[in-house]
């Protein structure tokens, strides 16, 4: 697969459907995707190794910048941010 930088982006969670067990909630990453003219939704992440995110497709992204408006939602629900590990998967 292939390796991309995420610049911009942000971590939002999908789900199967409006009668998905909430557990079921997978996150994915939005943001711009190297240099293409617009906003992509990658798959659902499945590992995390720093800032190198590996979704469910194979592709790898390097997160870049955040989404300014993702990092104050961040700090005004007190949730704490780590910049070399920006995205933390619960243990299966």
């Amino acid at each position: 697969m292939k390796t991309y930088n995420l610049y911009r982006w942000s971590v939002q969670a999908r789900h199967g459907g409006p009668y998905s067990a909430p557990e079921s909630l997978k996150l994915c990453l939005v943001g711009w995707r190297d240099h293409e003219a617009e906003v992509i939704t990658t798959s659902a992440v499945e590992a995390v190794d720093g800032r190198i995110i590996t979704t469910h497709t194979g592709n790898k992204y390097i997160l870049q910048d955040m989404d300014p408006a993702y990092r104050e939602f961040l700090d005004k629900n007190n949730i704490p941010f780590d910049t070399n590990n920006p995205i933390l998967l619960k243990k299966k």
